[in-house]
């Protein structure tokens, strides 16, 4: 849908506004920027009053000198002469037959005479002075009348013109003749309309904060912006959500677009200012000067462009931000089309600016942005290290960052340095091609030129960078066989799967490994993660605090990496209460972990949207995979999520992904897929799933997870009634976890049919934390005889706090069952329907669903119809896509 013919909640309410008002005063002036939708609003109106049976008469005026005036027009129309159905009625400073009140009264006459009727009047700005008399006057005859007239006005008016005209306007609100009605920006709800039809996909809520921003809420600006996203690849659709994906393409507003051509049409001076504000003004007040520098032009002459860019409704000013671009999107497409040395001649004057002091902006991104800009105009030393130093810490992406800093480099060493750093960012930005065509260039041409440390920094980088490109290299190859490149074998190896032989090169080459700081830091931490795979948590632990005993001063990203791999062992071990005495100990907070390790907390902690948000973001920006164990554990939380919510289809399709990019600790994305296996029925497959990862798990000595796997299997083999099956399990479980075990006392409880195991068992899941672990709790044990259906109620609780729709709706057969009254009976429909049609949308048959539900087919079938028939959708393609981008209710 064009955002310009849009029926937004914005119009609907607007055109509710107006018809009211036009049945209590003949003249409603609609006001609104260029591009706020004026045209569109106005031709809505006439559909809604042709509807009424209103006769309508449609004129738009234009600013070109031509002869038929405002009454003759009008004339015409009512006579029913042929004419387009917007008439072109441009201004006439031609005298009308006799005076003002005599046409304004003719007119009136035949108006009258006609009836219910209408006029709108678009472009009324361009009204000129005759013809403004001529309309106050007929306002005036109107009153009363079955007549009304809607003008729309561009805001603000152009300098010079409609000044009788709003005269006119002033005089007849104050008579309580007209109304005026400002036509506000589109809200951020009707941009996500707008943008979940153009992308198929429910945009995520920042890209809706962004394309706001841009367009300022203008629907002729967020058109362009739409075309373009769709159109260049710059949308990233992740789990049904819509992303910009990184390094999209700049959005621009195209030559010929109105809000471009009302700069042009100020003249050249003005687009010259423009153009230098594009790029300065985010440095406020020193804007005038600087761009009069720039421009050769005196400060004098470029405040006075300035003022008649804000009157012509382009720039803003405010005595705090200086001036600014209505329309952001604008100053973007002004700034693309700087010439090369203009771009420069720019950015040298803001990099100074900045420099000297003489401006504090703020935004980091800015300030890089120029640098690069500047390039060897501006002190090449500083600007390439701050170019650096912010590429390292900076959230964003920007090639031309690195590429600025690398050609500003004075010698081969810095060359050498500051390709390495564009390597290792480029990694971390999940950007692995790029990361590893760098290290080869540096390992072929720079090697010479980097310390120990940097060299191992090198090594290390080329094999995660290799593996996540799928790129692999043999761990024993050239590079390999120096023994600087320890680690970086190890790490291959263990990317291969090949844990003990990973730890063996560790073990065997530690004493020359230990002694490079940066080689000795990771060293630790891939033996505290091989030491965590294993099960061995206390060795674990140690490894983490000899990492952390080596951390170099001031590396943000280790120091969280260490941080995030204490929360994981905490996590994985059922400690999610202990995370915040964690970040209290260590001056820290969820902020401060990887963006996996987040993902994992959030969920362990009953985040479960907030989870899911984090996920995206990392798939978003491409996973670099690699030795951080986090990233399949977040894989398994997200698969479960998923699933609680309905969208098994789509917790099964993250598994698929995560697969293929090979995870250190891949059994625990079967268990996870197995619970997505029993929801459709499939119990078969689920156990032969289980029994595979797990043997995946024994033949590599892991241990890590492999506890709720043994407990979904021992679940699985006693609802088969295959009570020595699960015997076994609990055996094993019993080697792999301790009798605080969650999972084991779970399973102990079901196995032995002990109650005060069950009992105990409640206790733990309490003490852990976890409110999608205790529900769990909560619910088996009451359906195994051995818990208190009391505390199904709790449960039920939990699970509608996480948005768990699926075992919500398993809980409210088991309430039943034991008698236990469901609250909120209003509530309870509402989510029945929505996961209904969350199933649909996920690709479900009738059939599957049915499983999936615990209900019978025609059950399902009933539903289905039912839900059609109240809602307005006609199929299940309408349903399920009504869901994907949002607009389903609930």
């Amino acid at each position: 849908m064009n955002p310009h013919e849009a029926d937004t909640s914005r119009n609907r309410l607007m055109l509710a506004e107006i018809l009211a008002f036009t049945d209590d005063v003949p003249l409603v002036v609609v006001a609104g920027a260029i591009g706020s939708g004026r045209s569109t609003l106005l031709g809505q109106l006439a559909a809604a009053f042709a509807d009424r049976g209103t006769k309508t008469h449609v004129l738009r005026l234009s600013p070109n000198p031509v002869t038929p005036s405002l009454h003759s027009t009008l004339l015409r129309r009512i006579r029913g002469s042929a004419e387009p159905a917007f008439g072109q009625w441009p201004p006439a400073d031609l005298p009308p037959s006799g005076s003002p009140e005599r046409a304004a009264e003719a007119l009136a006459d035949r108006l009258i005479a006609a009836g219910d009727t209408a006029i709108l009047i678009d472009d009324a700005q361009w009204m000129d002075r005759l013809s403004a008399a001529v309309f106050d006057h007929l306002m005036r005859r109107l009153a009363g009348s079955p007549v009304r007239c809607v003008c729309a006005v561009r805001a603000p008016i152009p300098l010079g013109t409609f000044q009788a005209g709003r005269d006119s306007f002033t005089r007849l609100r104050a008579d309580g003749l007209a109304r005026g009605v400002a036509l506000r920006p589109l809200a951020a709800a009707d941009i996500a309309v707008l943008a979940a039809e153009a992308f198929e996909a429910r945009p995520d809520p920042e890209l809706v904060t962004r394309l706001r921003r841009l367009t300022a809420g203008l629907p002729a600006a967020l058109a362009p912006i739409l075309d373009q996203h769709r159109g260049t690849g710059s949308i990233r659709v992740v789990d049904g959500y819509a992303h910009l994906a990184p390094g999209h393409a700049i959005a621009t507003l195209p030559d010929s677009h109105p809000l471009l051509m009302s700069v042009r049409r100020l003249g050249s001076r003005a687009w010259s200012v423009a153009k230098a504000v594009a790029v300065l003004y985010p440095l406020g007040d020193a804007l005038p000067s600087l761009a009069g520098t720039t421009l050769g032009l005196r400060q004098s002459v470029v405040r006075e462009v300035l003022g008649a860019l804000c009157a012509a409704g382009v720039l803003r000013h405010s005595t705090v931000g200086g001036w600014r671009f209505r329309v952001p999107l604008l100053a973007a497409t002004i700034a693309e089309r700087l010439g090369p040395f203009e771009r420069r001649q720019l950015a040298v004057h803001a990099v100074n600016a900045l420099w000297t002091g003489e401006n504090r902006y703020a935004d980091p991104n800015y300030r890089a942005d120029q640098l690069a800009a500047a390039g060897k105009l501006v002190e090449p030393e500083r600007a390439r290290a701050e170019l650096l130093a912010h590429a390292r810490e900076s959230e964003r992406y920007d090639q031309r960052w690195l590429r600025a800093a690398i050609a500003l480099c004075a010698d081969r060493g810095d060359r050498a340095r500051t390709m390495l750093a564009q390597t290792a960012i480029a990694l971390r930005h999940g950007d692995p091609s790029r990361a590893l065509l760098d290290a080869d260039a540096l390992l072929a041409e720079f090697a010479g030129e980097l310390d120990a440390d940097e060299i191992h920094d090198l090594h290390r980088i080329r094999a995660l960078a290799a593996h996540s490109s799928g790129v692999w290299d043999a761990p024993e190859g050239s590079d390999g066989d120096t023994v600087d490149a320890a680690v970086a074998r190890a790490t291959a190896l263990l990317l291969r799967g090949r844990w003990q032989d990973a730890v063996a090169v560790l073990e065997a080459e530690w004493e020359t490994w230990e002694a490079v700081p940066a080689a000795a830091f990771h060293g630790q931490l891939l033996t505290a993660r091989a030491a965590f795979a294993f099960g061995d948590l206390k060795q674990a632990a140690y490894g983490i605090e000899q990492a952390r005993l080596r951390l170099r001063p001031n590396d943000r990203h280790e120091r969280g990496e260490v941080l995030g791999f204490e929360v994981l062992t905490l996590l994985a071990a059922g400690e999610t209460a202990g995370v915040p005495r964690l970040f209290a100990m260590r001056s820290a907070s969820a902020a401060s972990l990887p963006a996996p390790v987040r993902a994992v907390l959030a969920m362990h902690s009953g985040q479960f949207a907030e989870s899911l948000r984090v996920v995206r973001k990392v798939l978003v920006a491409g996973a670099a995979g690699g030795t951080d164990l986090a990233e399949t554990f977040m894989h398994q939380a997200a698969a479960t999520v998923q699933l609680a919510m309905g969208r098994l289809s789509r917790g099964r399709e993250l598994l698929h992904a995560a697969r293929r990019q090979r995870p250190p600790l891949p059994y625990l994305l079967d268990g996870a897929e197995a619970l997505i296996d029993v929801a459709l029925g499939q119990s078969d497959q689920a156990r032969t799933r289980l029994r595979e990862g797990l043997d995946y798990a024994t033949e590599h000595g892991l241990l890590a997870g492999t506890d709720r796997l043994w407990r979904q299997l021992a679940e699985l083999a006693l609802g088969a009634g295959e009570h020595a099956t699960a015997a076994e399990c609990l055996d094993r479980l019993a080697e792999v976890a301790g009798p605080r075990n969650v999972q084991f006392m779970r399973v102990r409880s079901l196995v032995r049919c002990d109650r005060a195991a069950a009992a105990e068992t409640v206790r733990l899941a309490r003490e852990h934390g976890e409110p999608f672990e205790l529900a769990e709790v909560i619910v088996t044990l009451v359906r195994s005889g051995l818990g208190d259906p009391a505390l199904l109620t709790e449960a039920y609780d939990l699970l509608g706090g996480l948005g768990a729709l699926l075992p919500r709706a398993w809980l409210r057969n088991l309430m039943a069952k034991h008698g236990v009254p469901v609250p909120g009976r209003a509530r309870t429909v509402a989510e029945n329907e929505r996961l209904l049609a969350v199933l649909v949308a996920d690709g479900l048959g009738n059939k599957q669903i049915a499983t999936v539900l615990q209900a019978s087919e025609k059950s399902v079938e009933g539903r289905l119809g039912r839900l059609f028939s109240h809602t307005a959708y006609r199929s299940r393609v309408e349903l399920a896509m009504a869901v994907l981008t949002g607009a389903f209710p609930g």
